[in-house]
């Protein structure tokens, strides 16, 4: 019985976002996967951070790089310009841009 009760609360802890992560703590992950250069698990905890806020400029900066790293210039495009729409002064983000074209170009 006992038991069942610990079983039953974790469930429900869990169902009620007690053990949930927010945008900032899958950002916070990405950066560091992405410093560590593991760049698919940078991709997945950027990706559930996008999902849960998608209006932050620096997690597309973020997932595009680790794109960049890969190899992968379309994607990494396309995320350097969905930082920039969100902000247009994005330096990085822009930079990081003009350096995906260019390999893309290679």
């Amino acid at each position: 019985m006992k038991k069942r009760f610990c079983v039953l609360l974790l469930v429900c802890a869990v169902c009620c976002g007690v053990f949930a992560q927010t945008a900032a703590d899958y950002f916070n992950q990405g950066y560091a996967y992405l410093s560590q250069g593991d760049y698919d698990r940078a991709i997945t905890a950027l990706n559930q951070a996008i999902r849960l806020y998608p209006n932050v400029a620096d997690a597309y900066f973020l997932r595009g790089s680790a794109y960049y790293y890969k190899g992968d210039y379309d994607r990494a495009i396309v995320d350097y310009e969905a930082a920039l729409r969100i902000n247009p002064n994005h330096a990085n983000a822009r930079q990081g841009l003009e350096l995906a074209r260019q390999a893309k170009g290679r």
